[in-house]
């Protein structure tokens, strides 16, 4: 039975505490590979109303050890595309952790390879977020970290936002 037949609608700590659960019996089923790849594929798949999922949620609701035991069963690497789904705002889960100004998940998520140069729906990117948000300890992590692990994505100081922006340009406001 796929998980994607249920169309309950959750609210985020539900969410979060419905995949961690499908999580663990799938961890302790022990399915062949395949069939474990599309369970947990199906479990971060789905979404609450605004688009969020169960990593969205766990950085909105800062339930921190959710999200790395979440992020501990994705895996590193920028191929797994998980982390850089979006939710209805073009938000990944990195544009959540800069505005709720969480330096610490910033940096667990580039090193899981989070793309720090995508845009969500204003063309910002979580550069232009954090400048705008005068979060200096994330701006610190994005400087830093995005190109200090084997698995992270080089940021891109040079993107513009849809108001024809940089980081840069943005800072200077």
């Amino acid at each position: 039975e796929s998980l994607r037949k249920e169309t309950l609608v959750m609210d985020s700590i539900q969410l979060i505490k419905w995949a961690m659960s499908k999580l663990n019996s799938i961890i302790l089923d022990k399915p062949p590979p395949p069939i474990m790849l599309k369970r947990i594929s199906d479990i971060f798949a789905r979404k609450n109303e605004d688009g969020d999922g169960p990593l969205h949620c766990a950085i909105l609701n800062e339930m921190h050890d959710q999200l790395k035991q979440m992020l501990l069963v994705l895996g590193k690497g920028p191929n797994r595309v998980t982390i850089n789904e979006r939710n209805k705002k073009n938000e990944t889960v990195l544009h959540l952790a800069v505005v709720q100004n969480q330096p610490e998940i910033v940096k667990i998520l580039l090193a899981f390879g989070c793309d720090p140069n995508i845009a969500n729906n204003e063309g910002n990117t979580a550069l232009h977020l954090a400048i705008m948000n005068n979060s200096h300890e994330c701006i610190n992590e994005l400087l830093s970290t995005s190109n200090n692990f084997r698995h992270s994505i080089p940021l891109d100081y040079n993107l513009s936002n849809y108001d024809g922006w940089t980081p840069l340009h943005t800072a200077t406001r």
